[in-house]
């Protein structure tokens, strides 16, 4: 499998991407454990709008495995330095300055897209 990670700006929580042969999986972490079940998940990439997706939570982490998601997600982090998360009614998780994790993305999705062991996007 190939992981990234991306911390927000408290380290408390994240976002990560998962690539298991031909699967992939967003994780949504917002630093604590939440019930079983689907949470709505707010996002705003920069100045632009914010959208909001339903994902499903096991052992508490939300998580979507959509594919044309992750991957609009994945481009969208590409173009900005910085974004926010809010799953539910918790705290809202900040991600800035970003500048370094561009080049981490690019590995991720030249390995999820190319790769024969994983193609997984």
């Amino acid at each position: 499998s190939y992981v990234l990670l991306v911390l927000d700006d408290s380290t408390d929580g994240g976002v990560s991407f998962s690539c298991f042969g031909m699967s992939t999986t967003i994780n949504f972490i917002p630093g604590i454990e939440l019930d079983r079940g689907e949470h709505i998940v707010r996002i705003r990439f920069g100045t632009d709008e914010s959208f909001t997706k339903k994902s499903k939570s096991i052992n508490g982490v939300p998580f979507s495995q959509d594919k044309e998601f992750i991957r609009t997600f994945l481009e969208e982090l590409k173009k900005e330095n910085d974004f926010i998360v809010k799953v539910g009614s918790e705290r809202t998780q900040r991600f800035t300055n970003l500048y370094g994790t561009k080049a981490k993305i690019e590995k991720y999705l030249s390995v999820a897209v190319n790769n024969e062991q994983f193609n997984c996007l």
